[in-house]
């Protein structure tokens, strides 16, 4: 089912929106694209998942949930044949493929931005489109509730974590078992004028410290005590992950492909799917 939420963001007078989207995909006999994957890409993708928020255009992420994403790759199909659509042409196409879906099968969450700057969000489910949302989600509900129990909680207690943070404890409190793999952020950045995926480092030290007053905290252990330290790079076009203490790093594109096989699937061409490949030299690696 995966789980996208989308919010409208004002970080010291700077208009934003920030889309996170998490990367799992359950397959199972329910979902009749199965036999659309080419056997090597789709023992990576039931590993690594693929990322669900694309950046179209400079000014257009689009994203999407469900429990059959073969509309999706339909809807992403329409809009690279076309080239150039108008925004309300865009919409329209979209709500016509979640209609045709039917109900769980493909959601969708679409970001425009204007000329200006100003960014709006667009929910489309339960066969309805809602334009202009200051917030938006798509996908697993029980996700979604956990996620407002942890917002009315630091409400409560007047604190204020980070919405990907509340995301994630959602994920973990949820035990959705179609949502977890890797978080995808992406934002509007409003000085480039176009959409990235955001730049993130995300460390674990598993042995615990004990620190003097003035003394500095270990954010950095090596895998052989148990700590990692995960890096997403910035990037308009493509999704890459490093992991530092392993020199492996996985790209999400569907600029590049592995073999033939996935490289002329029509079923699955427009996907972002990945591909492993060792950070220090950029050696292609055949899995990991």
């Amino acid at each position: 089912m995966s789980f996208v939420y989308a919010e409208q963001s004002n970080i010291e007078n700077v208009a934003s929106v920030h889309i996170y989207s998490d990367t799992k995909l359950t397959f199972d006999d329910r979902s009749p694209n199965i036999a659309n994957w080419g056997n090597a890409t789709l023992r990576r993708v039931m590993r690594f998942g693929l990322v669900k928020s694309m950046i179209i255009s400079p000014k257009c992420c689009l994203s999407f949930a469900g429990n059959d994403i073969s509309y999706a790759h339909r809807l992403l199909s329409d809009i690279f044949i076309a080239r150039f659509l108008e925004n309300d042409e865009l919409l329209s196409l979209a709500l016509s493929v979640h209609k045709e879906a039917g109900p769980d099968k493909c959601e969708f969450i679409i970001c425009l931005a204007d000329d200006e700057d100003n960014v709006s969000i667009t929910c489309i489910k339960n066969g309805e489109m809602h334009q202009n949302c200051p917030q938006a989600w798509i996908g697993s509900y029980d996700t979604f509730y956990n996620l407002r129990k942890q917002q009315e909680m630091a409400r409560a207690e007047k604190k204020t974590p980070s919405i990907g943070s509340m995301i994630q404890e959602a994920i973990h409190e949820g035990h959705d078992p179609t949502v977890g793999g890797f978080m995808i952020n992406v934002r509007y950045d409003s000085f480039a004028h176009h959409f990235v995926y955001s730049e993130c480092l995300e460390s674990s030290v598993e042995y615990p410290q004990v620190v003097k007053l003035g003394e500095k905290i270990r954010f950095y252990d090596d895998a052989s005590k148990g700590g990692y330290t995960v890096y997403y790079r910035e990037s308009d076009s493509d999704v890459i992950i490093d992991f530092q203490q392993a020199d492996i790093s996985v790209a999400y594109t569907n600029r590049y492909r592995y073999e033939e096989e996935t490289e002329i699937n029509e079923y699955t061409k427009h996907f972002m799917l990945p591909i492993f490949f060792k950070t220090s030299t950029g050696k292609v690696l055949d899995t990991i």
